[in-house]
């Protein structure tokens, strides 16, 4: 009987599958990889970031530190008539997160500080703070 010959082994297809699997999964991974800010019930894009926005129209640089729990962490630091942003950690942002804000300015006393009253913001929310020339005259609002 003569002898069978084999085929020659054909490449399987599997590798094909795993490489267009795999491709598939990337494409999805790179398409979740970039975060998309929604917008809120007021019709602002969220974020997710609370930002304090200063303007110094004081003539002194001023410390600002913030509360949210008791103790005082300092933010940054603001130039006389100069405007910063500080960041609020994402660690102290939690949703309806409150806060209060305190101004030293430099070389000044504690008894010269502005402190806010307790602040209630969400992320997403842009916090005012208007350090003014008298700095108990100083404001805030949230935008």
């Amino acid at each position: 009987m003569p002898a069978r010959h084999r085929a020659p082994a054909r490449p399987a297809r599997r590798s094909t599958s795993r490489a267009r699997l795999a491709l598939a999964a990337l494409v999805l991974t790179m398409g979740c990889a970039k975060s998309v800010a929604t917008p809120d019930f007021r019709g602002r894009q969220s974020s997710g970031r609370i930002v304090l926005s200063v303007e110094n129209q004081h003539f002194s640089d001023v410390v600002v530190y913030l509360s949210s729990g008791g103790s005082w962490q300092r933010l940054g630091e603001v130039t006389g008539a100069a405007s910063k942003m500080l960041e609020i950690p994402s660690a102290l942002t939690t949703p309806s997160a409150r806060f209060s804000f305190r101004v030293h300015p430099i070389g000044g006393q504690d008894r010269d500080d502005y402190v806010t009253g307790a602040i209630y913001v969400d992320r997403g929310d842009v916090i005012e703070l208007r350090i003014a020339g008298t700095l108990r005259m100083s404001s805030w609002w949230i935008r």
